[in-house]
């Protein structure tokens, strides 16, 4: 049997921590990246639905028979403008007029986190299961929500 010389011990000991400090650093920084992304989606999906609850046009056509007719196309054309997955708004009672797919307007809001905006009239960034699957969303006293 041959002995390892104690430099090539060394060495070896050297380059196996090396990797595991790079493998290490590596993985830190892709989890503090994953979350600082998530965190910029949640406040641009904030910024545009504050942008969009105060847009008068949205406003007013809650006054309207058909809110859905007037607010369905404002959100579906800042949806594609803006690049994000979807915008739905709502009235108070949680109620959609603006969806990416038509047949979910005029129906209840799904996730659960709508209440604080509702009732508190809180903005604030959520992530939550609803009927297109899990997102971050931006939420504002309309009940409008968008994911980035």
């Amino acid at each position: 049997m041959r002995k390892v010389s104690l430099e090539t011990k060394i060495l070896g000991l050297v380059l196996s921590l090396s990797l595991f400090l790079i493998l290490l650093l590596t993985t830190t920084f892709s989890y503090m990246e994953g979350r600082q992304i998530a965190k910029d989606k949640g406040q641009l999906a904030l910024e545009l639905s504050k942008t969009i609850s105060f847009m008068p046009t949205v406003t007013e056509a809650f006054e309207t028979d058909d809110p859905a007719g007037i607010i369905q196309p404002i959100a579906e054309k800042i949806r594609r403008e803006t690049g994000a997955e979807f915008i739905v708004v709502g009235n108070a009672e949680g109620i959609r007029y603006s969806h990416p797919l038509a047949s979910e307007i005029g129906k209840r809001m799904e996730g659960g986190d709508n209440s604080r905006a509702i009732r508190e009239g809180e903005y604030y960034v959520s992530e939550a299961a609803g009927s297109l699957g899990l997102s971050i969303r931006g939420s504002h006293r309309y009940s409008m929500r968008m994911e980035k």
